[in-house]
């Protein structure tokens, strides 16, 4: 299966977020149909009584700047946090030290054992932050971040971070970052720390068009998946099947998982808010066809895993109703779970009818999801998006497509 490619002119890419965030255009694709609208009025487009997901991760100042004491620049841009003995993103909140992995801009000036600090000032105490090279993973590295916390204050982590760091905006709009980064490359309703970028479908959002969507009844539910670098990587495998899938760590919870259970029995519409979202969705059914067919748990979600079972029978409502059953059994009511699905053409989607997300990069896992969902198509959308002025990636304008009855393999 070849990589999905096509001609993005760098005036197409939106460099800044517009004024109003809900003033972005929005292209309506469905029955094969394109029509033209304004994200203010995503509600007028959206079944009555259906469900948005949304995902409510929240960016963090992941890009950081040293400075050796030769005059050498190293910048580090933070991956995920290291806890191999538990959930990693509880790390954020330790109080004198932290392992990440992380990409090093200059990393042949960064020796291993090497330590460089940098100084900062919070509340008016000033105090060093030890940075530490300690091995390779993969093709990331190790860094141990470690401080001391000046009496009598305490700061965790993620408080120090945002004096330590900055907007890890896309490396695509080849600027730096912006003071209106820091605000609008973050949705409004960001709770979770964890993410290095945004899940960009929710950036349109603002209060005028969640009250549209109360006012129709459509019930918001806010979900959190946190976004990798690997959202960013293109796909340069001859074959897509050959690609390595970058894994992202999202939350469960009983309640929600109930909330799925109740929407799909009776058959009500799920909207993924991005392909964070329908990431979020789709590994969730098959975390429970794990749970159905081995009768335990599992802490990751293996695309070999989904290649092996792609052909078994199990309903969503099976799946759900597997997990809800196993997790009470276990005394069970959260969890963190790792996935490394990928989804592209001839994927058999199982819990989402429609897909609100913006204008991907070409070769992108992205573009591929988009291909999945509505079939050859996606062609048409893209062209049509060219053709009528419409802006790309994160900062650009957004789609709301509507799942065919048959997508095209």
């Amino acid at each position: 299966m070849k990589v999905l490619d096509y001609n993005l002119p760098e005036n197409k890419i939106a460099k800044h977020p517009l004024k109003d965030r809900s003033s972005s255009k929005l292209l309506i694709y469905k029955n094969a149909k394109i029509e033209e609208s304004n994200f203010k009025n995503l509600a007028n487009f959206l079944p009555a009584n259906s469900h948005l997901f949304i995902n409510n991760t929240k960016v963090i100042q992941a890009r950081i700047a040293l400075q050796k004491s030769t005059g050498a620049k190293i910048e580090l841009l933070l991956l995920e946090p290291y806890n191999p003995s538990g959930n990693p993103y509880e790390t954020l909140h330790f109080s004198d030290s932290v392992l990440w992995k992380a990409m090093i801009g200059g990393a042949q000036k960064f020796k291993e054992g090497t330590i460089i600090s940098k100084q900062i000032e919070i509340d008016g105490r000033s105090f060093p932050v030890f940075f530490e090279r300690i091995q390779n993973i993969n093709d990331v590295f190790l860094i141990k971040i470690h401080w001391e916390n000046p009496n009598p204050e305490y700061y965790t982590f993620i408080d120090i971070l945002s004096y330590l760091g900055e907007t890890p905006i896309p490396p695509y709009l080849n600027r730096k970052e912006d003071k209106i980064d820091k605000l609008r490359y973050q949705t409004i309703f960001a709770k979770k720390e964890g993410s290095i970028a945004a899940p960009t479908s929710s950036l349109h959002y603002d209060e005028l068009v969640f009250n549209k969507l109360e006012e129709k009844g459509i019930q918001k539910h806010a979900l959190t998946l946190h976004v990798g670098a690997g959202t960013f990587l293109p796909i340069k495998t001859e074959r897509i099947e050959e690609h390595l899938m970058h894994s992202e760590w999202m939350e469960l919870n009983l309640d929600i998982l109930e909330q799925l259970l109740n929407i799909l029995k009776n058959d009500e519409k799920i909207i993924a808010s991005g392909t964070t979202m329908m990431r979020y969705l789709e590994s969730t059914y098959w975390y429970g066809v794990f749970i159905l067919k081995k009768k335990q748990d599992i802490d990751k979600i293996q695309q070999s895993f989904i290649d092996n079972n792609k052909l078994a029978e199990i309903s969503a409502i099976e799946s759900f109703e597997a997990i809800i059953e196993y997790w009470k059994e276990k005394n069970k009511n959260k969890k963190m779970l790792q996935t490394s699905i990928f989804i592209y053409p001839g994927y058999n989607f199982k819990i989402v009818d429609a897909l609100i997300t913006n204008f991907h990069q070409p070769k992108s896992t992205l573009l591929l999801l988009v291909s999945a969902f509505i079939g050859e198509n996606w062609k048409n959308v893209y062209d049509y998006a060219l053709n009528n002025n419409y802006r790309f990636l994160s900062y650009g304008d957004s789609s709301l497509l509507f799942k065919p009855t048959q997508v095209a393999e």
